[in-house]
């Protein structure tokens, strides 16, 4: 991938995001690979040396890197922090390194920096992912190390906090860091979960190696915001109401006076038309919409 620096950031930074020191150790998939979109991996990988991204947007992710170095930095001898490991599933390697694991208490730990709207509205609610990726951590080390994992945790630190929301919401997160406790998926699950996933890549591997169309990314994979439903006076901007289906709002129409119309506000993918994923202009999935 070429990094460009439009903004002129300084030398600094950019050799800082340049100086990458992640290596999942030749392994087939990382686990943060095994849980995104098989269309996404296999587009990178085809396309690698043609993607382009500039630096200014990896600031939050070398940002990200630092707390992780300076929370290795706290760890103890009474914890496992930033370790790698590697299990074989339906004959790939798959790899993936853990924060951080209390002896003691018998908790394995993921940290994340991100915004607010990733804890959303209540406290134990987060990104769908989070769960996946450190339930396949505790499956890792279970098996690799033998040991006794009793509870899951993300320590989520939330670079966007705002005191003032804090005060008007109590859904809103109470501060700057927070502890999350994560449910505790049987290794039944786990193991069946991690298997599936490996099965969806493998197909999208032979796919590509036989110039099949490759899968599909799913509307959760592509961020898919509906289509919405507008109830307003013609000719005004504002909305009186908002409907999840045309159905219910042409019904609300018909209860209303003359002057009232209803306009579909389009949704959207997101992940695809924001280039989140960084192959959207290689994408026949996003280019044929």
């Amino acid at each position: 991938m070429k990094l460009t620096n439009k903004h002129n950031l300084p030398d600094t930074i950019v050799r800082a995001i340049q100086n990458d020191s992640y290596d999942k150790e030749d392994a087939d998939l990382s686990v943060t690979q095994l849980i995104n979109a098989p269309r996404i991996i296999r587009l990178r990988k085809k396309h690698w040396k043609d993607l382009e991204q500039d630096v200014s947007a990896q600031i939050w992710m070398l940002f990200g890197k630092a707390v992780h170095h300076i929370l290795e930095q706290g760890g103890s001898n009474k914890e496992i922090t930033e370790k790698r490991y590697h299990i074989e599933v339906l004959g790939w390697d798959i790899s993936g390194q853990i924060d951080s694991y209390d002896l003691d208490g018998k908790i394995l730990r993921d940290y994340k920096t991100c915004k607010a709207y990733a804890l959303r509205p209540d406290p134990h609610i987060y990104k769908e992912e989070w769960e996946q990726q450190e339930n396949i951590y505790a499956y890792m080390m279970e098996e690799v190390e033998g040991v006794e994992i009793v509870g899951l945790e993300i320590v989520a630190f939330i670079r966007d906090w705002a005191s003032y929301q804090a005060e008007k919401s109590n859904s809103y997160p109470q501060a700057e860091c927070e502890v999350i406790p994560v449910p505790k998926w049987s290794k039944k699950k786990t193991k069946e979960f991690i298997e599936e996933r490996v099965r969806i890549h493998q197909e999208a591997v032979a796919d590509q190696l036989m110039g099949r169309e490759l899968p599909l990314c799913t509307a959760k994979e592509r961020w898919e915001q509906p289509n919405k439903y507008i109830l307003k006076k013609e000719g005004s901007e504002r909305a009186k109401r908002v409907f999840d289906s045309e159905a219910e709002a042409k019904a609300s129409l018909l209860k209303e006076k003359e002057g009232y119309i209803v306009e579909v506000r389009k949704g959207k993918a997101s992940r695809c038309e924001g280039n989140y994923c960084n192959v959207a202009e290689f994408c026949s999935q996003y280019k044929g919409e």
